[in-house]
């Protein structure tokens, strides 16, 4: 699901100091805000920049231009705008506080905070900061933490509809669709017209499958901003569009026009691509997908090494330190709740296995926690962790999150597919939890993962099929060292296997859960609940074959990619 944030615009600090240099930049800022308002970017930056020599003492000319960069998708120049804006004034909190909103966006979370700490430090009243805390809090995962920031903020400007627009993404994570929706009621309120609120509402009724009301959602929202590329995204991935519907030309049109961001025209790309291949234009829907994918990329920062590492790393410490899976009536104390990992890969088949399970009396899905990640970016693989530190630094802290969510079943689907990563804590920190393993064609999941847009840092190999085929074998690889090293752990659930024999394997997948057949569970696709990831639509059409042979409708462009996955 794509949903936007609003990081708040910061535009009334200029140096008191009326020097003739300050007085003919303040001359000018007018017209530099205006073509920024107007979302000019281009324009805007070519303007500013020509002034760049003459004003480079100026703090607040490094501050807008690293606005007009950062909303030009150049995080690295709006980086160093911003640090030389509180260079040249140091107690200058708007910079501090974009900086911390740049810092952000690039997943640079320790100078982020250190960031937004500043703001918050200089002027503990400046509403932006915190409002833009809670924002980084809530990517970090840390859902209580963005509540109290966001909390302050509204202390500070109780009627300000982008709080509450901020604090209903917060819940939509958190899977408080109700209290969600409730906050984004709230905040058209103090601001009916408000387009990325209405855009917001359209994500939450999309995950409840209210389809018909989020597609009036995102319509209401390209009305009062008729070329809003998220809405655009949104609506085309729960709609069928005709090839002669005006919301096609327009976004065909705005995706030729000089002045859009690098960000919309990837979102453009995407959505068109997505409509050609509905209308079955295979070959103009690759050139989308293809165009997409390279520009997000190009926004991204993947370092294939850093996950080559990061598996070497677990395996040389899984290999070094003999662990085996506990006991936990010996090792652990009692916990009430029985997790069910399902990992696997992105577009693997994950969420229809939650939604098979979910609609089971005693099991609550609920959808991709960040929490157990979060957790294991803790642990030092380089060094030994004994049961005890890992008691205190994956389990207590995992549990306690689930009985935070206050769910009454003791069954709980944890669906983050990479926590494939993290089996073996899983194993060992939590060792009452079942983890099943979805499998699926090499050649159906890459090529679905290519023509999908993931909005998130931990997906960013998704954009080459390089890259893509390059995690494939990673994850292949570290499967194999798992299945050696905790055999009797894992489950394994072959997707095809599942669409050809649904009664069959549903009755293993259940007794292997230790629970009684449901004739629920093969009625999935009428079970009610809300559903967050891509296939929020999908799965709730029932089981159809020939869904991993789709990749064959552009068998010609992938080759490449085909020919890497031979041997998976």
């Amino acid at each position: 699901m794509l949903v936007r944030n609003n990081i708040l615009p910061n535009n009334k600090s200029l140096n008191s100091e009326k020097t003739e240099l300050l007085q003919d930049f303040e001359r000018l800022y007018p017209k530099f805000l205006k073509l920024y308002q107007k979302k000019l970017f281009e324009e805007a930056f070519k303007e500013v920049s020509r002034f760049k020599s003459k004003f480079r003492s100026v703090a607040a000319y490094h501050n807008i231009l690293g606005k007009i960069n950062h909303a030009l998708s150049d995080s690295e120049k709006a980086i160093v705008s911003f640090k030389k804006a509180v260079e040249i004034d140091s107690q200058f909190v708007e910079a501090h506080n974009n900086l911390g909103s740049v810092l952000t966006s690039k997943g640079m979370y320790a100078e982020a905070e250190l960031a937004y700490s500043k703001a918050i430090e200089i002027s503990p009243t400046y509403m932006e900061a915190h409002n833009n805390f809670g924002i980084y809090w809530s990517k970090l995962g840390h859902f209580q933490k963005a509540l109290a920031s966001f909390s302050v903020a509204l202390k500070i400007n109780p009627n300000l509809a982008e709080i509450y627009n901020n604090i209903a993404i917060v819940f939509m994570k958190m899977n408080r669709l109700e209290d969600a929706i409730d906050m984004l009621k709230k905040s058209l309120h103090f601001n009916p017209l408000y387009a990325d609120a209405l855009n917001n509402l359209g994500n939450a009724f999309k995950t409840q499958g209210r389809f018909k009301e989020a597609t009036h959602s995102y319509k209401r929202a390209l009305e009062e901003e008729p070329f809003f590329c998220e809405a655009f995204f949104n609506l085309v991935q729960i709609n069928e569009l005709a090839s002669d519907d005006p919301l096609k030309k327009r976004m065909e049109d705005k995706l030729v026009q000089s002045r859009v961001s690098k960000t919309d025209k990837m979102l453009l790309s995407f959505s068109l691509g997505k409509v050609f291949d509905d209308l079955g234009k295979y070959a103009v829907a690759f050139s989308y997908f293809k165009e997409a994918n390279a520009m997000r990329e190009a926004l991204g920062y993947y370092q294939l090494e850093h996950d080559a590492s990061l598996v070497m790393r677990i395996k040389n410490f899984f290999t070094k330190h003999s662990f085996t899976k506990s006991n936990v009536e010996e090792n652990f104390p009692e916990n009430r709740h029985k997790p069910i990992f399902i990992v696997g890969m992105p577009r693997s088949g994950t969420t229809l296995i939650e939604q098979i399970l979910s609609s089971h009396a005693e099991v609550s899905g609920l959808g991709e926690l960040s929490i157990l990640g979060n957790l294991a970016n803790g642990i030092d693989f380089n060094n030994f962790i004994n049961k005890s530190e890992l008691d205190k630094k994956v389990r207590k802290p995992y549990l306690q999150y689930l009985d935070n969510l206050k769910k009454n079943t003791i069954h709980l689907v944890d669906k983050m597919p990479l926590n494939f990563l993290w089996i073996g804590l899983i194993a060992v920190a939590i060792p009452e939890a079942k983890i099943i393993h979805v499998k699926r064609d090499a050649r159906a999941v890459c090529w679905s993962i290519y023509r999908h847009l993931f909005w998130d840092n931990a997906s960013e190999f998704s954009y080459s099929f390089k890259n893509i085929a390059s995690f494939y074998k990673l994850y292949v690889e570290i499967m194999k060292f798992w299945h050696l090293k905790f055999p009797d752990s894992i489950y394994d659930l072959n997707y095809d296997d599942l669409i050809k024999s649904q009664v069959t394997i549903t009755r293993d997948l259940l007794t292997y859960l230790d629970l009684e057949f449901s004739q629920s569970c093969i009625d999935f696709h009428e079970t009610q609940r809300s559903i967050a990831t891509a296939s929020a639509k999908q799965v709730r059409q029932g089981l159809f074959q020939g869904s991993s042979d789709n990749w064959r409708k552009y068998e010609s462009n992938i080759s490449n990619l085909v020919q890497d996955l031979k041997g998976y």
